[in-house]
């Protein structure tokens, strides 16, 4: 063989190599696209800027996912720990409900804050005070923000009925939320933006994508009128009211069948409490669900179920707090969002015993 000759095999043996080598590669990981966020905001979330094309709800048939699809199209279910065949499209496309970003703030005495019984979501971050009033959330369902240097996920389900409010970060990242356009067990289910996971409100455990059952650090706050909560804190700023625009869009539409879909699917034939009837459900401190119908809530002290106190509020809103003051899991809701998901849950008071 040539010196040249001998040139050319040695090339192609180690181009083969290289192309092997491509061709065997690991695939990535589900979560490595998951990096941390750098810098500021990139931009105001929408529907249609945010989500990709393909993962914005897409058109509706009653009842199931468009075209009879098993799984969320565009979402990222690699990972799962529903059944995909649960996920459904409600009765119109949500990508008219637009994420807030970094909302623009007025203080308590200004025009634009809100009529004083409006009812608010009020939280407090390192001793900062900002409120969201529904008013608002009703038309954008999920407000991305940063109070006092802190990135803080406020969600609003107006099909459980729930609000909550997290740490807006997981692994040192941001998590920017909006509504999907699905929903699941009688929860509508929001999507983190990056990874395209899937989480309901009331728990903020992701279900699908990279994030399965990861859960988001929930936030202390209340929910109460804008008086209440102004005269606990006279330095809080507020989201202001919207300007005239329609009426903001229902979770179902017009699909009059939506209820009777939901309650159609109850975990127990004979279920201890009305599946509309309004709970706080929370979790002990071993993560056992526990829930109890607000109405039965006394009005003068804190009702103490196992370690937890539970004290109910102004304008039909309760709290929970665990023993030393720690704040659990916590949300308002429909009986059936919360028993949906949490079918092991106890109802309090339990049947022949009295709240003590």
């Amino acid at each position: 063989m040539t010196r040249r000759a001998g040139l050319i095999v040695l090339l192609a043996s180690v181009v083969l190599a290289v192309l092997l080598a491509w061709l065997l590669r690991a695939p990535p990981e589900a979560g490595a696209r998951l990096a941390p966020v750098k810098g500021q905001h990139s931009g105001a979330l929408t529907a249609r800027s945010v989500v990709p094309p393909a993962a914005r709800p897409s058109t509706v048939r009653r009842g199931r996912l468009a075209g009879s699809l098993a799984v969320p199209d565009g979402y990222d279910v690699t990972i799962s720990a529903v059944d995909l065949k649960e996920i459904l499209d409600p009765a119109r496309p949500l990508e008219d409900v637009r994420p807030l970003e970094t909302p623009r703030c007025v203080t308590g005495d200004s025009p634009d804050a809100p009529e004083d019984d409006e009812t608010v979501i009020g939280v407090v971050v390192d001793g900062v005070p900002r409120a969201y009033p529904l008013s608002v959330l009703d038309y954008h369902w999920a407000a991305n923000d940063v109070v006092d240097g802190r990135r803080v996920l406020v969600v609003w389900d107006p099909i459980a009925g729930a609000a909550a409010v997290y740490e807006g970060t997981i692994d040192g990242r941001a998590v920017e939320a909006g509504a999907s356009g699905k929903w699941y067990r009688a929860n509508a289910l929001f999507y983190d933006r990056e990874s395209t996971s899937l989480l309901p409100a009331i728990t903020g455990r992701f279900v699908t994508g990279p994030l399965t059952n990861r859960a988001l650090r929930p936030l202390p706050f209340r929910r109460e009128s804008w008086k209440a909560w102004r005269e606990r804190h006279e330095a809080t700023r507020v989201l202001p009211r919207e300007t005239a625009r329609n009426a903001p869009p229902a979770a179902f539409g017009s699909d009059e069948q939506a209820w009777v879909t939901l309650l159609a699917n109850a975990p127990h034939s004979e279920p201890p409490l009305p599946l509309q009837e309004w709970v706080i459900g929370f979790l002990d401190p071993i993560g056992k669900p526990i829930c109890c119908a607000t109405k039965d809530l006394p009005g003068e002290e804190p009702l103490r179920i196992g370690r937890a106190l539970v004290e109910r509020q102004p304008d039909g809103g309760a709290r929970a707090m665990l023993s030393g003051g720690v704040w659990p899991q916590q949300v308002v809701c429909r009986y059936c969002s919360w028993v949906y998901l949490h079918q092991d849950t106890e109802a309090w008071p339990q049947r022949g015993t009295e709240a003590k």
